[in-house]
């Protein structure tokens, strides 16, 4: 069985709920990169890392992943994608 995002963001040391952690990705996202699209800033390099290290700082978080954080917020479009087709 998948261990479950709040699990995770446990394991690494995150006290922050999976709610906080959601809305950190999305505002960080809208602040620091509004014209880039989720998968070019996850494949970017350097944003890629100046977006990480500020959801690891508001989120008082160091040990969170790069990974962890990219795949989260490309799954959180995703996620927003499948419920907006399924309200229609």
């Amino acid at each position: 069985m998948k261990p479950r995002h709040a699990d995770l963001l446990r394991d690494m040391g995150c006290t922050a709920d999976l709610e906080t952690f959601r809305r950190t990705l999305a505002e960080v996202k809208g602040e620091l990169f509004p014209d880039l699209t989720d998968e070019n800033l996850a494949f970017s390099r350097d944003q890629a890392g100046d977006y990480c290290s500020e959801v690891k700082k508001r989120l008082a978080a160091p040990k969170l992943t790069r990974v962890f954080i990219l795949k989260a917020l490309v799954g959180l479009r995703k996620n927003r994608k499948r419920k907006a087709g399924s309200a229609s």
